[in-house]
C-alpha cells in the first residue's frame, strides 16, 4: 500500500510516498514539527486525512500513537 504525505512549503507543494500508515504518520508528525502547513496524508483508498484528523487515521490502521505537534 502507498500513502502520500503532502504539505505547503514556502516554495509550493511537497510530496512524499510511504510504504506503511506509521511510516506515512511519521512524516507528516515530522513536517508539521518543522513548521509546515497543510499537511495531510493521502491512503490508499483516496481518503485524505489533515492534521486535525491524525487520530483517526492512526486508529484506523492500528497505530499506536499520533502525537500532535
Amino acid at each position: 500500500m502507498i500513502f502520500t504525505v503532502n504539505s505547503s512549503t514556502s516554495i509550493g507543494i511537497a510530496g512524499f510516498a510511504r510504504d506503511t500508515a506509521q511510516d506515512a504518520i511519521d512524516k507528516a508528525l515530522e513536517l508539521l514539527r518543522d513548521g509546515e502547513k497543510d499537511v495531510a496524508i493521502t491512503a490508499p483508498d483516496g481518503e485524505v486525512y489533515r492534521h486535525e484528523k491524525f487520530d483517526e487515521f492512526a486508529l484506523k490502521y492500528g497505530l499506536k500513537n499520533a502525537d500532535r505537534v
